[in-house]
């Protein structure tokens, strides 16, 4: 609702400066409607750039007319030499395969997300190495985590959607194998943004102790 709101203020203010403009050289003080004074060129590119950003953000768009749930896909775009990941889901939830397996998900309230991936990994996994996210609710509000690899379990908590979830972690030192780990999660029956479509994005990355980094993901997702 906050993001839609600004959207809105960003038309009027496109407006604002066009009217205060033609006010200000007199043509509007009989009612005339303008059509020899011209805007000043840096009047003209503030108005046209905050009319065509707020316009294209309100733009319907694919993820418009999502079904009420979690909608979301995935981008895995680095992992180590010798590392892989693959993601397999229970029934007709997902729309897409690639590479990395299931993407492009969509689960109603009270489904319950069940699945497994499968992590080869090439590196050694040692304390102090980090699991990293950086994202934006509704493009706005920003949420950040910051959990160890191993030796803890992450916990995150990531407001305005009221999601809570624990990740369990391996205990230190993680040597090069392969892990495959079974995924069952009920959502809960209705939904926490009220029906009011709402979306989360960022990138979570995976990087050693030095700041190398291991793996990037990149998430899109909408609740509704």
């Amino acid at each position: 609702m906050f993001m839609r709101l600004s959207l809105i203020f960003l038309l009027l203010a496109a407006i604002s400066i066009v009217r205060n403009n033609e006010l200000s050289s007199g043509n509007l003080l009989r009612g005339s409607i303008p059509n020899s004074a011209p805007l000043p060129d840096t009047t003209k590119k503030t108005a046209t750039f905050l009319w065509k950003f707020a316009s294209s953000m309100m733009t319907p768009t694919r993820s418009a007319i999502i079904s009420p749930g979690v909608t979301v896909s995935r981008t895995i775009t680095n992992l180590p030499e010798g590392s892989s990941f693959y993601l397999t889901m229970q029934g007709d939830h997902c729309t897409s395969n690639d590479i990395h397996g299931a993407n492009h998900c969509h689960y109603d309230w009270g489904d319950v997300v069940e699945g497994k991936y499968t992590v080869q990994v090439s590196q050694r996994i040692e304390q102090g190495d980090m699991l990293t996210g950086a994202f934006k609710i509704d493009r706005i509000i920003p949420y950040e985590f910051s959990c160890a690899l191993c030796g803890s379990d992450c916990v995150l908590e990531v407001p305005v959607v009221n999601f809570n979830y624990t990740i369990p972690m391996p205990p230190c030192p993680v040597r090069s194998h392969q892990i495959v780990k079974h995924v069952e999660y009920g959502l809960r029956s209705e939904s926490p943004t009220d029906g009011i479509k709402t979306h989360v994005g960022g990138t979570v990355d995976l990087t050693k102790e030095n700041g190398n980094l291991l793996a990037s993901f990149d998430i899109d997702a909408y609740l509704k």
